[in-house]
C-alpha cells in the first residue's frame, strides 16, 4: 500500500511540475507580447485579463506539446513554432493591434514583431535552462541589455505611432508592469530548477483528450473575446493559411529518432545565478536608458530602426527558412537513398 501511495504521489508531482513548466513558458510569452511589445496592457479589464491568461497558458501548453511531439531540435524549427504562436495569438489575444491593417500588419507585427519576440523568449528559456553546458550563456546579459534597450525605446515611442493608442506610457508604468512579471518568471524558474528532476520532456506531451481540450479552450476564448471590428475580411483567410503552412512545416520536420530541444534541457540545469541576476538587471536598466533617450540620436530614428528590423524580419524569415529546411530535407533524403 505504501508503494502504491508513493507511486501516486510521484505521478501527481510530475503533473504539477509539468503544469508549472507550462505556466512558466506562458509567462515568458506573456512578457514578450504584452510587456515588451506593449499591447496596451493598461487598458484591459479584469475579465479580459482572465481570458487572456487562460489563452496564454493554453498556447504555451500547445507549443510545448508541438516542440516535443514533432521533435523540434534546432532554432529554425523553433522559429516556425514561434510563428505558429504569433499567428494563433493574433486571432485569440491581440487582434486589435495585430490585424488592424491586413495584410501590412501581418507582415510587420504578426510575422515580424510578435514572432521575433516569441522566438527570443523561447530561446531565452532554452539558454536559461542549459547554462552550465553552454559557453553562450555568458552572452545572455549582453543580449538582455540590447533587448532591454529596444524595449525602452519601443514602449516610449511606439504607442504614439500606434493605430489604437495615442497615450504616452510613463517610465513608472513601464517598469511597474514589467518588473513584477520578471520577478514572477524568476520565482517560477527557481521552483522548476528544484523540481524538474521529477519529469522528462515527454511529460509535456499531451494525451489526445487534453490536446482536444486545449483547442476547445482557445476556441472558447476566441468566441468570448470576438469583436468583428478587429477582424478585416481578409484576416481569417490569410492567418489560417499561414497557420496551416507553418503547421505543415513543423509536421514535416518530425524526426522520431532525434532528441528535441527540450530533451536536452529537462531536467533544468540553470545558468550561473549571477548571470541570471545580471541579465535581469541589465534588461531593466537598459530599458530605462532606452526610454529616456530622444527618438533621434545622432540623426538615427531609433523607433524607425526597430520597426524596420521587425518588418524585414517578418517579410524574410518565412520564405528563407522554408527554403533552408527544404534543402536540408532534400539532402537528408539523398543521404538516406545512398545508404
Amino acid at each position: 500500500m505504501a508503494v502504491v501511495n508513493s507511486i501516486h504521489r510521484i505521478k501527481l508531482l510530475q503533473k504539477i511540475v509539468a503544469w508549472v513548466m507550462r505556466l512558466w513558458v506562458a509567462l515568458l510569452l506573456f512578457f514578450g507580447s504584452e510587456i515588451v511589445l506593449w499591447a496596451n496592457p493598461s487598458s484591459r479589464e479584469l475579465q479580459d485579463w482572465v481570458l487572456i491568461a487562460i489563452a496564454y497558458l493554453a498556447l504555451s501548453t500547445l507549443l510545448l506539446d508541438v516542440i516535443q511531439r514533432y521533435r523540434i531540435r534546432n532554432l529554425s524549427g523553433l522559429l516556425f513554432v514561434s510563428g505558429l504562436y504569433a499567428l494563433l495569438a493574433s486571432l485569440i489575444i491581440n487582434p486589435e493591434t495585430t490585424l488592424i491593417d491586413v495584410p501590412r500588419t501581418i507582415a510587420t507585427r504578426v510575422l515580424g514583431a510578435h514572432t521575433f519576440v516569441a522566438w527570443m523568449m523561447l530561446s531565452f528559456m532554452l539558454i536559461l535552462s542549459d547554462g552550465p553546458r553552454r559557453k553562450s550563456g555568458v552572452a545572455v546579459p549582453i543580449l538582455s541589455a540590447i533587448a532591454g534597450f529596444g524595449w525602452g525605446v519601443w514602449v516610449r515611442y511606439f504607442p504614439l505611432e500606434a493605430d489604437t493608442t495615442r497615450a504616452v506610457v510613463s517610465l513608472e508604468t513601464m517598469l511597474g508592469r514589467g518588473v513584477p512579471v520578471i520577478f514572477a518568471i524568476l520565482v517560477l524558474f527557481i521552483i522548476l530548477f528544484r523540481n524538474t528532476k521529477h519529469i522528462s520532456a515527454d511529460d509535456l506531451r499531451l494525451v489526445p483528450m487534453l490536446r482536444f481540450g486545449v483547442v476547445i479552450i482557445m476556441v472558447g476564448v476566441f468566441v468570448l473575446r470576438f469583436d468583428s471590428t478587429f477582424y478585416p475580411d481578409a484576416a481569417f483567410g490569410i492567418v489560417t493559411s499561414l497557420i496551416v503552412f507553418a503547421g505543415l512545416v513543423v509536421w514535416f520536420q518530425a524526426q522520431t529518432q532525434r532528441r528535441t530541444l527540450l530533451d536536452r534541457r529537462i531536467p533544468i540545469r540553470p545558468l550561473f545565478p549571477p548571470l541570471i541576476v545580471l541579465s535581469m538587471t541589465s534588461f531593466t536598466g537598459l530599458g530605462a536608458v532606452g526610454y529616456g533617450l530622444p527618438r533621434e540620436v545622432i540623426g538615427v530614428d531609433l523607433l524607425a530602426v526597430l520597426t524596420g528590423m521587425f518588418t524585414i524580419f517578418g517579410i524574410v524569415w518565412l520564405p528563407l527558412v522554408s527554403v533552408i529546411l527544404g534543402i536540408q530535407a532534400f539532402q537528408q533524403q539523398v543521404r538516406s537513398e545512398d545508404i
